[in-house]
């Protein structure tokens, strides 16, 4: 993860993964999950939201083979994520509505 995100300036060494119980908020805009699990815990929780997506991903993790293999696992994650995000936002950050 740190070294595909490194690829496109991002350090991951300033970035801390929370678990749903140390989230500060309980009020949530929009809420992404990348698994059919993690939408059972976010529903689970409770949180308020106005929407929740679930993004179907491919587990990079699950990925065998040598270190480019996995590499590669990894690159193609950050890239589709990267592209969802960029195509859910832009309608939010123009002035759009999130319902779309």
């Amino acid at each position: 993860v740190h070294e595909v995100m490194d690829e496109i300036g991002i350090d991951m060494s300033i970035h801390t993964p929370q678990t749903l119980d140390e989230l500060a908020a309980n009020r949530f805009d929009l809420v992404v999950t990348l698994s059919p699990e993690a939408a059972d815990a976010v529903a689970q929780r409770g949180l308020e939201m106005d929407r929740l997506e679930q993004w179907t991903v491919i587990d990079p993790t699950a990925t065998e083979g040598n270190r480019e293999a996995v590499l590669s696992a990894y690159r193609t994650l950050r890239d589709q994520l990267q592209s969802k995000v960029r195509e859910r936002l832009e309608p939010i950050v123009s002035g759009g509505s999130q319902s779309s």
